[in-house]
C-alpha cells in the first residue's frame, strides 16, 4: 500500500509540474492578489468587492466557456438593446473567475465602450450600487444622492453606448428591491 501512495504522490508531482510548464497553474500559487488601478474601459478597484481585474491563473478547462459567453455578448449586442446573460451555480464553482476572464478578455474590452463590475452582496441596497456603478465610470466627487439623480445621470452617461455591466454576488434573484 505504501508503494502505491508513493507513486501516486510521483505522478500528482509530474503532474503538477507538467501544468507550471503549460502556464496552467500559477507558478507561485498567489490567487487573486488585489489590483490598484482599473483597466482601460472603467471600473471601481478600491476594495475587494469591486476587484474584478486580476484573473486566477489557476483558471483550468474553462477556455470554451469564455469563448462561447464571449460569442454570444458580442454577437447579441449588435442586436439587443438590453441582453442578460446570468452566470448561474452554487458558490465556489468559479462563477466570478469566469466572469472576470470575460469582462478581461481584449475582444470584450475592444467592443464595448465601457464595463462595469459591481458586487451586489447578499444585504445590498439599490441606490448604494448605483452609486458604485457611477462610481466604477471614474465619476467621483458626484453630488449625486437620490435614486432618480444618479439613474438620470446614468442614463445620460450610456445612452447610446455599448456597456457591459456585470454584478457579481447577487443573492437575491426577487426584481422587488429594483423596482
Amino acid at each position: 500500500m505504501a508503494k502505491k501512495i508513493q507513486q501516486i504522490n510521483i505522478d500528482l508531482k509530474r503532474i503538477n509540474e507538467g501544468a507550471r510548464n503549460f502556464s496552467l497553474l500559477s507558478q507561485t500559487g498567489a490567487r487573486d492578489a488585489p489590483a490598484l488601478s482599473p483597466p482601460s474601459g472603467g471600473g471601481l478597484m478600491k476594495n475587494k468587492e469591486t476587484n474584478f481585474v486580476t484573473v486566477d491563473t489557476s483558471f483550468v478547462g474553462k477556455d470554451d466557456d469564455v469563448s462561447a459567453i464571449i460569442t454570444q455578448l458580442i454577437a447579441t449586442s449588435n442586436n439587443e438593446t438590453i441582453f442578460v446573460l446570468p452566470i448561474v451555480g452554487m458558490g465556489g464553482i468559479g462563477k466570478t473567475t469566469l466572469a472576470r476572464k470575460v469582462f478581461n478578455d481584449p475582444r470584450i474590452e475592444k467592443h464595448f465602450e465601457s464595463r462595469i463590475w459591481v458586487c451586489v452582496s447578499e444585504d445590498f441596497n439599490v441606490n448604494r450600487l448605483f452609486g458604485l456603478i457611477l462610481e466604477s465610470l471614474q465619476l467621483k466627487g458626484l453630488d449625486v444622492e437620490s435614486r432618480e439623480a444618479k439613474v438620470k445621470q446614468l442614463k445620460q452617461l450610456l445612452n447610446g453606448k455599448k456597456y457591459l455591466l456585470v454584478l457579481d454576488d447577487v443573492w437575491n434573484k426577487e426584481s422587488t428591491p429594483w423596482n
